[in-house]
């Protein structure tokens, strides 16, 4: 489904409420109206190109970059296949902190990183372990880590030490039966500085097509709800685990979700993907059964509010974007737009980072050469945003 601009009248009928609701099981949600408070919401705001980097000049190579960060000094870190490559904040590549091995400073496969002033922290899987690059690359410190390492998530700087996220296993048995959807854990921890262990700090369910093989234990998972998660900078956890549109603020002191919100949503009619999936127990799995889209692509934490891309377009493909403070208010909504010419795009968040008034895009085109860009984001409707 596609949506265009509201009308005036449509505003006047439904201005955004802010009201709480208490479902059965106890838990406040802040219910939100359709429309949100600004009156020039519906607007479009323009991505203006500023930086492009491509692997042109040979010093590095870009084939599947998979994750972008911006350090404090706006330079920019990108994790591609064996390489973890670190650029100034004109684009001009400095180094590659990669180093494959299961030695000193070495790893297998990163699951994330997090730029910090004068260096760098990697969070490596086969060992599991935090490394500790000064900026010039030198390891300066290494500890081991016991989370669990399946779908494992380094996610950054949390109150008094750092996230994580690890998905359980969903094949509890050797062999399995019939495909069925299943609660699968997300579990999230904590590590801090001095503790002997990681402490796991909560857990939330997500709602996966599992497909056991017939072989032994493992198979195939996929997605019908998703976990999407940010941190916020004061030590809690933004996220959403549920298809529909749900979100949760979770405490890492109190270890409780301490507010819920939503608003109205009209769904969107699940489709299909034309090509992927697995192949299980000698069967082409291409999607979960499912009826609707996930309500919520995305979620950024921005100078001090949250937006929320949502599966929502305009008629011409761009996506939808909510805008709520902590407090779980509704207040603003716009359409995300490339500079013309450019095809309509989702938002996910592994791909993305918005800072400062900037999007940093992992972009990928036809003739399979990628590249990283930086745009303005250009919203003269919102003073002090994109600018």
């Amino acid at each position: 489904m596609r949506i265009g601009p509201t009308t005036i009248s449509s505003f006047l009928l439904a201005i955004a409420v802010f009201l709480p609701s208490v479902p059965a099981h106890g838990q406040t949600i802040i219910e939100n109206s359709a429309r949100p408070a600004a009156p020039n919401a519906d607007r479009i705001v323009e991505l203006k190109e500023t930086l492009r980097i491509t692997d042109e000049g040979g010093a590095f190579f870009f084939k599947y970059p998979s994750g972008i960060q911006i350090g404090p000094d706006g330079s920019i870190f990108v994790k591609e296949q064996e390489q973890l490559l670190k650029f100034d904040r004109a684009g001009k590549f400095v180094r590659n902190f990669f180093r494959k091995g299961q030695g000193p400073g070495e790893v297998q496969y990163i699951s994330g990183f997090l730029p910090i002033e004068r260096g760098l922290i990697v969070h490596g899987i086969a060992p599991g372990k935090l490394i500790w690059y000064d900026e010039d690359g030198v390891l300066t410190r290494e500890i081991p880590l016991q989370i669990p390492q399946m779908m494992n998530t380094f996610l950054g700087s949390a109150k008094d030490g750092l996230a994580f996220m690890s998905m359980v296993s969903p094949f509890s048995s050797p062999k399995g039966g019939s495909p069925a959807v299943v609660e699968v854990a997300y579990n999230f921890y904590i590590w801090k500085e001095g503790e002997a262990e990681e402490e796991k700090i909560g857990s939330f369910p997500v709602d996966m097509y599992v497909i056991q093989s017939n072989l032994g234990r493992g198979g195939g998972i996929l997605p019908v709800g998703q976990m999407i998660a940010v941190l916020t900078g004061n030590g809690r956890l933004v996220l959403s685990h549920t298809q529909e549109y749900l979100i949760k603020i979770f405490d890492f002191e109190t270890k409780a979700v301490i507010r819920t919100f939503r608003r109205s949503y009209e769904r969107n009619k699940f489709e299909p993907p034309k090509k992927g999936g697995v192949i299980i127990n000698g069967q082409a799995y291409t999607h979960a059964p499912r009826k609707y889209a996930s309500d919520i692509e995305a979620l950024f934490a921005v100078e001090g509010r949250l937006w929320v891309a949502t599966s929502k377009r305009d008629k011409d493909g761009n996506p939808s974007i909510d805008v709520f403070d902590f407090d779980g208010r509704y207040l603003d909504r716009f359409y995300l737009r490339l500079t013309l010419g450019e095809a309509p795009f989702a938002l996910y968040d592994r791909d993305y980072v918005i800072r400062g008034g900037f999007l940093y895009r992992l972009e990928r085109k036809e003739d399979d050469t990628s590249s990283v860009v930086k745009y303005e984001i250009k919203d003269p409707g919102a003073p002090g945003r994109g600018k």
